[in-house]
């Protein structure tokens, strides 16, 4: 079985990281029950690209520096091919995985004999929820759950909205809401029974806007869940 998420929170990185040092920004206050995660990501790079991306791998030593957990986007052709393995991953010291393209519960089974049982293996899934959950992934993030703005505006990403996102909780353990997160709509995304969020803009930008998110997040987290210390 895969390792549970020791994360509450998940910090999905821009294709562009900004120059603003974001990890300060999320150390900044206290906020003991908000354990932050971390996702190395970038639309249409695989995930045997970015571990030879230097500045990510130093965005996320700097990460590991912090004490936050990392882990890597990545494909399950990744893993079959061996371009990703336990080896590569421990080398620049990530903790896991997550793949991505609504994978089914039978690729869970393929990447955790591959990778062995020291990984968080998540996944990310979109629209309906299902019946039930078949395999133990560490944690599953759910998108769109509200509307995202787009360049386009005429071409609006509409989201799943909160009662399908509960409906995905009531089937599967540890969901992480992802979509169109911000500081106001995080508390009832935590109603509805997530084990957290997921996001890039709550967690990158202007600094002063990053410390309001993360307050506000540690302000939910506190009234809706107790994530214990792994």
């Amino acid at each position: 079985m895969s390792s549970p998420p020791p994360f509450n929170a998940l910090a999905i990185t821009p294709d562009r990281l900004p120059t603003v040092d974001a990890v300060s920004s999320w150390s900044h206050e206290e906020r003991p029950q908000t354990r932050l995660g971390v996702l190395l990501r970038r639309a249409q790079t695989p995930g045997a690209a970015l571990l030879h991306d230097d500045a990510l791998m130093a965005f996320a030593q700097r990460c590991n520096a912090a004490g936050h957990c990392v882990v890597l986007s990545c494909t399950a052709t990744d893993i079959e091919s061996k371009e990703v393995s336990a080896r590569s991953l421990s080398r620049v010291g990530l903790r896991g995985i997550q793949i991505k393209g609504d994978p089914p519960d039978a690729i869970f089974h393929a990447v955790s004999r591959a990778l062995g049982d020291d990984f968080v293996v998540g996944r990310s899934c979109h629209g309906p929820a299902p019946a039930a959950a078949d395999a133990p992934w560490s944690y599953t993030t759910v998108a769109p759950v509200f509307r995202i703005p787009q360049e386009k505006p005429e071409k609006p990403s509409e989201g799943i909205g909160v009662d399908t996102l509960r409906r995905w909780c009531e089937a599967v353990p540890q969901v992480f809401a992802l979509g169109g997160i911000v500081a106001a709509n995080i508390a009832p995304c935590l109603e509805a029974g997530a084990f957290g969020v997921a996001g890039i803009r709550l967690f990158f930008g202007d600094a002063a806007h990053v410390m309001d998110n993360m307050n506000a997040l540690g302000r939910a987290i506190e009234r809706h869940t107790a994530l214990p210390l792994l």
